[in-house]
């Protein structure tokens, strides 16, 4: 009987050529690249099948395999790019933003990055810096079709960008109701505010500082923030008290990544990181809402103590990461909670067991990445100071001792 290649790359050639060209896939082929993504130990047939997923308006179930990747192969600019794409899919353009910052701190040439880049700065009403970037990928290759796409929707937009809305206070409220139009959420204006349906049938009301907006030249963007966190809280978050307390968990990030999440409820953690709050969700990170807590009459000190005690009651070990040669582990729970494990006693003491004696370097990259090795391994040590370096701005490299205590590490190369 001949041989055949049906289920190697080479036998999914078209298949992945048709993937990149961004056209979407026919059943039959997306079952051959799933049976040869799920069989390979290679990057490529996974990460393809990911976008395979984007193209064909799978975003959730797109991203949830880019998050997969991530935590396999944390130095990947090609898996970083995928994710970038998956959030900005998923309208979560400040994550995206953040990971297109991290890939172009390493590759600032990036042509799949730029581009990217131009459209968020586009859906942002920032067209100088959309223009030009786009006019220097039209120099560099005049045939780029997404290139032309780009400098021709700013080409088509550009005149009603540029017209300056006289009444920025009813321009920032009638684009935050459109937005929330859009959402499909059951929303009602208020002097001040706005009343949100939730999925459960209660009504929030969410007031927001109009003057805050009016000053900002893209208050436009930051009305469709607002609408996007209106949407969650009506989509995902808890509508009583009583829910908010039973569903929520610890999140740490660096002091970059909390003003990031300005709405976000937080508060001061150790060696200079900050700690926020998510409710537990299969596929996104829900950030509890400051506005949410305030609704909702909760205490946030009671919040945040809750969420630290829920997490030390679901002690998970670590996992060797495998696209690393030295032994570097990270949490996969998916939970939203695994960068606050270095902080949770229960977590601390299966380290010894998984990871090796302490004390432990810890690098965290993001809300949701975090990796340790023992500070006694040099290699692991060398391996871990570079995926912190290679994350970008916001990524924190830090050192854990037996006891807990967490201190900030430098990241030049003497450190």
């Amino acid at each position: 009987m001949a041989s055949t290649r049906t289920d190697t790359l080479d036998g999914i050639a078209h298949i992945l050529r048709k993937v990149e060209a961004g056209e979407p896939l026919r059943d039959e082929e997306l079952a051959r690249l799933e049976k040869v993504a799920a069989s390979s130990a290679e990057l490529q047939p996974r990460l393809a099948l990911a976008h395979a997923l984007l193209n064909d308006d799978r975003a959730r179930e797109g991203l949830s395999r880019v998050e997969t990747l991530r935590r396999q192969y944390p130095a990947s600019i090609d898996v970083r790019l995928a994710r970038a794409r998956a959030l900005a899919l998923l309208e979560r353009y400040g994550a995206a933003e953040e990971e297109l910052k991290a890939v172009l701190a390493q590759r600032p040439d990036d042509p799949e990055a730029l581009k990217a880049w131009a459209l968020l700065r586009m859906r942002h009403g920032e067209l100088e810096p959309a223009r030009a970037v786009a006019k220097d990928l039209m120099e560099r290759d005049p045939f780029d079709g997404e290139a032309q796409l780009i400098h021709g929707e700013m080409a088509a937009t550009s005149g009603a960008a540029a017209e300056l809305v006289e009444d920025r206070r009813s321009a920032f409220r009638a684009a935050l109701f459109a937005r929330l139009g859009q959402l499909g959420v059951r929303f009602r204006p208020q002097a001040g505010g706005v009343l949100v349906q939730t999925g459960a049938g209660r009504t929030l009301r969410v007031g927001f500082d109009t003057q805050e907006h009016l000053e900002a030249p893209t208050f436009r963007a930051r009305a469709v923030q607002l609408a996007e966190g209106l949407a969650s809280m009506a989509q995902g978050m808890p509508d009583t008290a009583e829910r908010l307390f039973a569903e929520v968990l610890p999140v740490w990030v660096s002091r970059a990544g909390a003003e990031g999440r300005p709405g976000a409820l937080q508060r001061e953690g150790p060696a200079g990181l900050m700690e926020l709050l998510v409710v537990e969700h299969p596929e996104l990170m829900l950030f509890v809402p400051t506005g949410l807590v305030t609704a909702l009459n909760a205490e946030p000190e009671a919040l945040f103590d809750t969420a630290r005690a829920r997490l030390e009651q679901r002690a998970s070990r670590p996992e060797r990461v495998p696209s690393v040669q030295s032994r570097i582990y990270t949490w996969m729970e998916g939970d939203g909670a695994d960068t606050a494990r270095i902080g949770s006693r229960a977590h601390r003491e299966l380290l010894p067991q998984v990871v090796g004696e302490g004390p432990w370097h810890v690098g965290l990259l993001d809300a949701e990445h975090v990796f340790v090795c023992r500070a006694a391994d040099h290699e692991a040590r060398a391996d871990l100071k570079a995926l912190v370096r290679q994350a970008g701005e916001g990524a924190t490299l830090l050192t854990l001792t037996v006891d807990g205590t967490l201190s900030p590490l430098a990241l030049h190369p003497s450190a």
